[in-house]
């Protein structure tokens, strides 16, 4: 019996990101319902990650920023951060991240880069007055179904490249 209701409410998250125009938040919020032992993100769902963040300024200043600190190096590694915010789907479906980026240097200015983002897919906490009624009230029976043992938390990571051209500011 419980398995069936937390198909149901799959189901009805997955359908509710659709309607709300917050696919990627509906799907993740989705999978949380799973019985898997181990949770892994089907390909479908790693791609519409990868395609909402890699143009995302979070993500774009993140790597801006590790190549700016390592202009004098051939290449790099570091560790680092993003929070999104607002009631976009990244910042419903996200939050936050870690960051790994690594750079090599190609030439004068040109790096490529090989970003892996991760973390755990979960609510962790209430939230009053945040993201808006409708948002916030979804958020904190998220998190009452988490803590009531129906959704689990789970590990996710994507991984992308792209080359980077640095520029000087003036």
């Amino acid at each position: 019996m419980l398995s069936f209701l937390q198909d149901i409410l799959g189901a009805v998250a997955k359908i509710a990101g659709t309607i709300v125009n917050k696919p990627l938040a509906g799907t993740l919020f989705s999978k949380s319902f799973s019985l898997e032992k181990k949770l892994v993100l089907p390909p479908s769902t790693e791609k519409k990650i990868v395609q909402s963040v890699v143009t995302s300024k979070q993500v774009v200043n993140a790597v801006k920023n590790a190549v700016k600190n390592n202009l004098n190096n051939n290449s790099f590694e570091e560790i680092t951060s993003i929070t999104y915010t607002g009631l976009n789907d990244l910042a419903l479906s996200i939050g936050s991240a870690d960051l790994e980026i690594i750079g090599t240097k190609l030439g004068d200015n040109y790096w490529n880069t090989d970003v892996k983002m991760s973390d755990i897919w979960n609510f962790d906490r209430k939230r009053i007055g945040v993201y808006g009624t409708v948002s916030d009230a979804l958020n904190n029976f998220g998190l009452a179904l988490q803590n009531a043992g129906l959704t689990k938390e789970y590990y996710w990571e994507v991984t992308f490249s792209f080359s980077y051209k640095h520029r000087e500011e003036r």
